[in-house]
């Protein structure tokens, strides 16, 4: 979690998840990152001191925080450390069948299960998330 949102790693295709609170902190804008921190890269930056009780984030959420001035605006600063695990993830394909018979693509919902039990949707159709069941 972050002071405005939170990130997620998506790691069998090396992407950043963040979440950006929207009005409350159970929904907002959803956008997705490269992972391009590689190891032996630095973890994080020490001229970077955090306010008390905050924290800079490291590895992959550290370098994209770093490097990119819009999302470390959009979230802030990290309130807990990085936390690795295997979530329960689902892909619900939106879509339809159309007079044919064939399948037409549309956008998609996704559903992630963090450690602490929260459920979160994020919506391909206008890139937002909520929490929550």
């Amino acid at each position: 979690p972050f002071e405005r949102g939170r990130m997620f790693w998506i790691s069998n295709v090396r992407q950043i998840w963040v979440l950006v609170n929207g009005d409350t902190p159970d929904s907002g804008a959803w956008l997705i990152y490269d992972d391009t921190f590689v190891e032996g890269q630095p973890e994080f930056n020490p001229a970077i001191v955090p306010p008390p009780g905050l924290i800079q984030p490291i590895r992959g959420f550290g370098k994209l925080w770093r490097e990119n001035q819009a999302v470390r605006d959009a979230v802030g600063w990290a309130l807990e450390p990085e936390i690795g695990y295997m979530a329960t993830y689902r892909y619900d394909a939106g879509g339809y069948i159309d007079e044919n018979g064939v399948y037409v693509a549309g956008p998609g919902i996704h559903t992630l299960i963090n450690l602490a039990g929260q459920t979160f949707r994020f919506y391909e159709a206008d890139w937002t998330w909520r929490r929550g069941n």
